[in-house]
């Protein structure tokens, strides 16, 4: 009797195991992760100890290139380019390099804009709107255009 009773349990519970612990949670494995290189992600406000810098239209903008592990822009005033690594919304950029232009009204932002995104540790997409966070503090806010 025992045999019998296991015989037909234990197959049941077992499908019933298998089917609690393989099925698909929508929060995580159908969502997907939203792309960063789909387009030109334009600066609007940077966030410090100081304050908040007002950035929009000052023509400081970024684009990500996964694939290839770049990135690169427009500080404002000089081009730039990057080394990015993303893993799920972790982000890290590294080897900043930039042309070398100084430009009196736009150097205090494209510095601010550079020396951010070097802190930049993840990031999150909410429509059109790109945060880049430094240790889960915004510093940079940009637009998709």
């Amino acid at each position: 009797m025992r045999n019998i009773f296991l015989a037909t349990v234990a197959p049941v519970l077992a499908s019933a195991f298998f089917a609690f612990n393989h099925t698909p949670n929508p929060s995580t494995e159908s969502a997907t992760l939203p792309t960063l290189d789909t387009c030109k992600w334009n600066l609007v406000k940077i966030y410090s100890d100081t304050g908040t810098i007002d950035a929009a239209g000052k023509n400081a903008y970024i684009r990500f290139d996964e694939a290839a592990g770049k990135a690169g822009g427009k500080g404002g005033c000089n081009s730039f380019g990057c080394t990015i690594t993303i893993k799920d919304t972790a982000i890290q950029i590294t080897n900043l390099f930039s042309t070398k232009m100084y430009c009196l009204d736009r150097q205090p932002i494209e510095n601010s804009f550079f020396y951010h995104l070097q802190r930049v540790t993840s990031y999150t997409v909410h429509d059109k709107k790109l945060l880049l966070l430094a240790d889960d503090i915004v510093v940079l806010e940009l637009q998709r255009e």
